[in-house]
């Protein structure tokens, strides 16, 4: 029997005066128009053949968000938790996986486990009070023109096998596997925690400008949109 192709729909806002911040994020209600957009089912899938990540399996968020600034500590300029992919905008994903994360059994023998970047995307209202709704370039540009994002490694103790050249798309409302990586090493192989990042490139003017959840020591919000380090099971 054939399966209907599923649906995505897309409420972009009416042009109006309301004013929105530098940071990006609307702060005024504005009409909308709604567009539902037929999306075959390869499209929507988020399902990874070599990856599956229940809903209670830990998680790591990036220790710092920023873009590139060859002044800057590190080669980035902090910008809290606030992320730009656009045109314009490369946001930099820095994330610091600890040994405990994932290790090897205690024989030190075996194949290290499987870890993934995996993108969520809520749709607004499933976002946490207050937390601000995302800017995003939309679902009609995103299929239309075929665009999304490039996740490029950018550094990482343990090198990695990564392609940098795959275009992601993301999608309201999903989680998506950005790609796999072997996540634990020998013990005491290493001292301290693997550090690892990726740059997030726009491709074919994809836009999407939000507020990170669970940057930092203290973050305001601890679910929300982002990408995390998730492991494989």
């Amino acid at each position: 029997m054939a399966m209907p192709n599923p649906m995505l729909t897309e409420v972009i806002p009416t042009p109006s005066n309301s004013s929105t911040p530098q940071s990006g994020f609307p702060t005024s209600l504005v009409p909308t128009t709604t567009i539902t957009i037929l999306i075959s089912t390869s499209e929507a899938g988020t399902s990874s053949p070599t990856c599956t990540v229940p809903p209670s399996a830990p998680s790591i968020a990036p220790s710092r968000v920023g873009y590139p600034d060859p002044e800057a500590p590190g080669g980035i300029h902090d910008s809290s938790s606030e992320v730009s992919i656009s045109p314009r905008n490369v946001t930099i994903f820095e994330y610091s996986i600890p040994p405990s994360f994932l290790p090897l059994n205690t024989s030190n023998s075996g194949f290290p486990p499987l870890c993934a970047l995996e993108f969520r995307m809520p749709v607004c209202t499933d976002l946490p009070n207050g937390y601000p709704c995302y800017d995003f370039s939309g679902l009609e540009q995103e299929i239309v023109a075929n665009s999304g994002i490039n996740f490029v490694l950018r550094t990482d103790d343990d090198m990695a096998t990564w392609d940098d050249t795959e275009l992601h798309q993301v999608f309201p409302g999903e989680n998506s596997i950005i790609g796999t990586f072997e996540c634990a090493k020998l013990a005491g192989s290493y001292g301290g925690n693997r550090g690892i990042s990726w740059e997030a490139r726009s491709v074919r003017n994809f836009s999407l400008e939000f507020l990170h959840a669970g940057v930092g020591d203290s973050p305001e919000f601890q679910n929300g949109i982002g990408a995390w380090i998730v492991p494989c099971m």
